[in-house]
């Protein structure tokens, strides 16, 4: 009897896992595909690679309905630069009804693209009670765009706010040498601010583009720029699975995907990294690049604590990846020096 409730138990927990690796990528972007394809890629090599995704155009315009989103621990809706006929807003500012639904169940939303205001609000202004972006977005006035109001320049930097957790990218440069058509918005009271335009000689300084409204009832972050143009692969990993485990972390009632099964130290490490497991024994540590080659690869006696050596890596942001006893595979950034 004692072994039967063990392995119901045990079922259990391997259900609560997987329930809790449910993220789900809407990809609500038909105008550049590449920057939906590198978003995609980005997001594999970080530790959230096992997601689920639905293309509203391959679905013939059609969006997730509100069981598939509430299927999900976490949602992420990208639409990249494309500005036209989201259907994230459902044809109305009061938003698509599925995708409210999903937000009041209290589980996290990530909203990212650099024109989602832009296709409801072609002129800027003040929102109020009853539109999507006031009462799920926490956003009070839609104020500019880079490159429209700042003398055909565009954004050259975003610099991360303190409201930000530190583990973000302090600043954020892109693949061009500024980035047109990012949103600056003032936000309603509560709501946390987490990246504003920058330099300080930049005329549109301050101005926020990246926001979380996260209340006891429900947690929506809304990335006003896209993260497919960030200047290096490394940094949209990391501002991928930072973005993640920050929301899955922050809010109430939904199960973390991140765990405390695996600590590793130092990082940045330079000739070696001390891992070490917490319940369950390892057996196979690998070490891959961000292009996904293997760097090292390491069989181990299903131990609780390794020491993992780091000579002849090369300088960088690397994949740790490690196979446990129970089967779990759990992976880590780390910056070799």
């Amino acid at each position: 009897m004692n072994k039967l409730i063990l392995i119901l138990f045990a079922l259990f927990f391997v259900q609560q896992k997987m329930e809790a690796q449910s993220i789900l990528v809407v990809n609500d972007n038909d105008n550049i595909t590449l920057n939906t394809d590198t978003l995609l890629d980005a997001l594999s090599h970080t530790m959230y690679s096992s997601f689920d995704y639905w293309s509203v155009p391959d679905s013939a315009g059609v969006a997730p309905s509100a069981a598939v989103l509430n299927a999900h621990q976490l949602v992420i809706w990208y639409a990249s630069t494309d500005g036209v006929d989201l259907s994230m807003w459902g044809g109305t500012n009061a938003g698509d009804t599925n995708l409210v639904n999903y937000i009041q169940t209290g589980k996290p939303l990530w909203i990212i693209g650099q024109d989602i205001l832009y296709d409801r609000y072609p002129t800027y202004g003040a929102f109020g009670s009853g539109d999507f972006a006031y009462d799920y977005m926490g956003l009070e006035t839609y104020n500019v765009q880079s490159y429209v109001d700042d003398g055909s320049l565009g954004v050259s930097v975003l610099e991360r706010l303190p409201d930000a957790p530190t583990s973000f990218l302090g600043n954020i440069n892109w693949i061009f040498s500024t980035l047109w058509y990012v949103d600056g918005c003032d936000a309603t009271p509560g709501t946390y601010l987490m990246y504003k335009m920058g330099p300080a000689s930049y005329s549109l300084a301050g101005q926020v583009c990246m926001f979380h409204k996260k209340t006891s009832a429900q947690s929506v972050m809304s990335t006003l720029f896209d993260p497919a143009l960030i200047n290096t692969q490394a940094n949209r990993i990391i501002f991928l699975e930072t973005g993640i485990t920050y929301l899955l972390n922050s809010t109430v009632g939904v199960n973390s995907i991140v765990d405390n099964e695996i600590s590793c130290w130092p990082n940045p490490a330079t000739s070696k990294i001390i891992i070490h497991s917490n319940t369950q024994k390892i057996q196979e540590i690998k070490l891959i690049n961000l292009s996904g080659e293997v760097l090292q690869y390491e069989k181990v006696n299903l131990v609780s604590q390794v020491d993992f050596s780091l000579r002849g890596i090369p300088t960088g942001t690397h994949q740790l990846q490690l196979l446990l006893a129970n089967g779990m595979h759990i992976s880590r950034l780390i910056q070799v020096q």
